[in-house]
């Protein structure tokens, strides 16, 4: 079987199940260290696919970092290190190197995050792989699996502004806000700090909405609902996709790219986290025979779960 036929997470099972090292991760993975865990992550960005001709140099340095500390966000833990692999055409010029630097450094210095270096090669298009490190106490760390039945389910941010980003972009419409979320996400970095105190269950919305709830029910065995008004959508938002005859639905829910972080927390919490950082309820944890579901235009509904999965999804 190819992989356009396997997708992604079906690739990676194949490796996992050859592998005879138990392996302990989640949006990262962990290395005991006493008392706290070391998360590392790893993200690749290839000029194909995820590096638009609109995206200058300094904007792929950006994107490279933030797309791996928000792995690493998502865990609750601090970001102390940073390291990238390049493999860069031999055509490009000087100045790409230096304004990609600085946009790695940019958000390095940001998040007080070391860069220590990494290693470059030729190669016949861009393909950059990052690699962060984190620290995080053990008893705080944040799974999807810890999600329980009664919680509140949450998300940092609006949702399906990245998405429609790239759609501007392909249909050639100039909409900063939205492109701007397409070609410079940020990891909710301080928000994870945060949530180590307060989460229960959390991941970050790369693939999408959909596909990030359904992982949260699958290694939580647990079910949910989710109320669609309740959703943080920017006012535009379905303007734009009716004018591009573009799904408002499929944009929403399973398109990804956001780096918003979906998270759980129990209801006594609540209040104590609105304190400290902004957060929308969206829905609720169930039992798991409940299932998945969705509230919309005055019903119940079941919730298709799907989203991003690269070597088989198009934008």
């Amino acid at each position: 079987m190819k992989l356009e036929d396997l997708g992604e997470r079906k690739i990676i099972e194949i490796f996992l199940n050859e592998i005879d090292e138990k392996i302990l991760y989640d949006d990262a993975s962990l290395i005991d260290f006493g008392d706290y865990y070391i998360t590392i992550s790893t993200d690749l960005i290839n000029e194909r696919l995820h590096i638009p001709r609109e995206m200058r140099p300094y904007q792929i340095g950006k994107y490279l970092v933030n797309v791996n500390l928000s792995d690493i966000a998502s865990m609750g833990a601090k970001p102390i290190a940073f390291m990238a692999a390049f493999g860069l055409r031999r055509s490009l010029d000087e100045n790409f190197v230096r304004e990609l630097a600085r946009g790695i450094m940019e958000v390095c210095r940001k998040y007080n995050v070391k860069f220590l270096g990494g290693d470059t090669k030729e190669s016949l298009e861009i393909n950059i792989a990052g690699i962060a490190i984190g620290i995080v106490e053990k008893e705080k760390v944040l799974l999807r699996s810890k999600a329980r039945v009664g919680d509140l389910i949450c998300v940092t941010g609006e949702l399906g502004n990245a998405a429609m980003g790239y759609y501007c972009l392909i249909n050639n419409i100039y909409v900063d806000k939205f492109i701007k979320k397409a070609l410079e996400p940020e990891a909710r970095v301080k928000e994870g700090v945060i949530l180590k105190d307060f989460a229960n269950a959390c991941t970050d919305i790369s693939d999408g909405l959909a596909y990030s709830l359904g992982e949260i029910s699958r290694q939580s065995n647990v079910g949910f609902i989710i109320y669609e008004d309740k959703i943080p959508v920017d006012k535009d938002l379905k303007l734009l996709c009716e004018k591009l005859g573009i799904d408002y639905r499929e944009v929403l829910y399973y398109k990804g790219g956001d780096y918003e972080l979906l998270f759980t927390i129990s209801k006594e919490k609540v209040k104590r986290l609105r304190e400290r950082m902004e957060f929308y309820i969206i829905g609720e944890i169930k039992e798991r025979d409940f299932g998945m579901k969705i509230f919309r235009n005055g019903k119940v509904e079941d919730f298709e779960v799907r989203g991003w999965e690269s070597f088989k999804s198009k934008i």
